[in-house]
C-alpha cells in the first residue's frame, strides 16, 4: 500500500502558493494529482485562471511526488526548480473552474539531480495542458530566504 502525506509534507510550497489539492496515486514512475480551481485563485485575472497555470499544475505534481518519493526513503524532501521546458501545449485558453482538474506525469528518466517528466491536465472536457518539463534538484546545502 501506498503511504500518503500532506502536500507540505511533499513539497516546499505553502499558503496560496499550493496548487495541488491531493495525490490521488503513485508509482515509482507515475503521478496523479488532482487541482481544482474557484473564485479567488491566486492566479485568477477578470474572473479566468489561464491554462499556462497549468505548468505550474505539472511542475508542483512533479515536486510533490518526487517529494513523496523521499519520505518513502525516510529523506527529508528537497527543493527544485524547472530547468527547461521543451515542449508544451495549451489546448484551451483557461482552466475550467469549480470541476476536478487531474494532472498526471511520468518520469521519462531521472539522472540525479536532473529529471525529466512528461505531464498532461485534464479537465471533464478533455486535455487542457499536455507538456514536458526538466527539473534540476537544488543541493542540500543551499540557502533560501524564509
Amino acid at each position: 500500500m501506498t503511504k500518503t502525506y500532506s502536500m507540505e509534507e511533499m513539497m516546499p510550497h505553502r499558503g496560496e502558493a499550493v496548487l495541488i489539492d491531493k495525490v490521488l496515486e503513485r508509482s515509482k514512475k507515475t503521478c496523479l494529482c488532482v487541482a481544482q480551481v474557484a473564485d479567488g485563485h491566486p492566479y485568477e485575472e477578470d474572473g479566468q485562471v489561464a491554462a499556462l497555470v497549468g505548468l505550474e499544475l505539472i511542475a508542483q505534481s512533479v515536486a510533490a511526488c518526487v517529494g513523496a518519493d523521499d519520505l518513502d526513503e525516510a529523506k527529508e524532501p528537497g527543493r527544485g526548480f524547472i530547468a527547461s521546458v521543451p515542449r508544451f501545449e495549451l489546448l484551451a485558453e483557461h482552466l475550467p473552474k469549480d470541476v476536478p482538474l487531474h494532472i498526471r506525469v511520468t518520469c521519462e528518466w531521472d539522472d540525479p539531480p536532473a529529471g525529466h517528466f512528461s505531464g498532461t491536465v485534464e479537465g471533464p472536457d478533455g486535455l487542457l495542458v499536455k507538456g514536458e518539463v526538466t527539473v534540476i534538484r537544488a543541493p542540500e546545502d543551499m540557502q533560501f530566504p524564509s
